[in-house]
């Protein structure tokens, strides 16, 4: 990597590649091409790199309002259009709305139901968030924002496109449908005290806790039915649907290594077993961005 950098301030390097829009020649040492395509990134780095596009769209969210706002201000009372995060909730409006259906998780038992989820992720979802950035953003926001957003649902890619993996995870999301998620069982031990912990989180201090925690609490108590009622291949089902469907955004945000649902910290703040919730969105983020309300074809109570 040393080599590489004092190569690129070479002036007589060997490789160059013209940029089509800036007409701009940029020198690539061979040397440095080489070991790019030698190299191998370790998973930890991939992680790391995963979190930082998550962070990277959410701040391009808010920049995009930042903006907009400081271009209403120089606008007269009715003219032009305003921009807010709410133009990004109505995006969620669709993943949403897949939970209030009967029987919401059958969606994932069939081939033709994962199909209508990942259009639903990629389609509606996408598409809407690309034409809020389309409309609120500048060329830059425009030109980064369809990067992030592309390798955020990139995450989706082996569910949503046929084969082998699939297939696999289609053979056992039947059972993981009907003997595990859709069960009472599941509602009140795993979903209920998830949903419960969400609602108490804004009034802690420790918010962050209580929501990484409820959500680790959730998938070990449906990993731990998975495993009793569909065996090896539901837990690896539930794996599948968890890391593709929801964009692995929880893995990203509540690391299972800083977040262990048997800790002290996470049994002090999951709430116990009780009364049927509903999740409280209203208006703060804890509410509205989180697995829970973005997918909640998968928590029902």
């Amino acid at each position: 990597m040393r080599f590489c950098l004092s190569a690129l301030t070479s002036k007589k390097p060997k490789n160059r590649i013209k940029d089509a829009k800036s007409a701009q020649t940029i020198a690539i040492p061979s040397q440095c091409t080489q070991s790019v395509s030698t190299t191998k990134v370790s998973p930890t780095l991939t992680a790391i790199s995963a979190v930082l596009i998550s962070l990277a769209l959410l701040f391009l969210l808010a920049d995009v309002c930042r903006a907009q706002r400081r271009r209403n201000r120089n606008r007269n009372k009715g003219k032009g259009s305003n921009c807010h995060l709410k133009d990004v909730d109505k995006c969620l409006e669709p993943l949403s709305a897949l939970g209030k259906q009967d029987n919401p998780t059958a969606i994932i038992a069939t081939s033709d139901g994962v199909d209508r989820l990942c259009g639903t992720i990629k389609g509606k979802f996408g598409a809407c968030v690309r034409e809020y950035f389309k409309k609120c953003g500048t060329p830059l926001h425009r030109e980064v924002s369809g990067l992030v957003l592309d390798q955020v649902l990139h995450h989706t890619k082996d569910m949503c496109s046929k084969g082998p993996k699939r297939e696999k995870f289609l053979r056992a999301s039947p059972c993981l449908h009907e003997k595990v998620l859709s069960t009472r069982e599941a509602k009140d031990e795993c979903n209920n005290r998830y949903l419960a912990t969400l609602n108490a989180a804004g009034d802690r201090n420790d918010s962050l806790t209580s929501v990484c925690c409820g959500y680790r609490h959730w998938e070990d108590c449906t990993r731990r039915l998975a495993r009793q009622k569909c065996g090896e291949d539901g837990v690896h089902a539930l794996a599948f649907i968890v890391s593709h469907a929801f964009m692995d955004f929880p893995t990203l945000t509540c690391p299972e290594g800083l977040f262990d649902a048997e800790s002290a910290d996470c049994r002090a703040v999951v709430a116990p077993k009780g009364k049927k919730v509903r999740l409280n969105v209203g208006e703060s983020g804890i509410g509205r961005y989180n697995v829970a309300n973005m997918f909640s074809f998968m928590f029902s109570v």
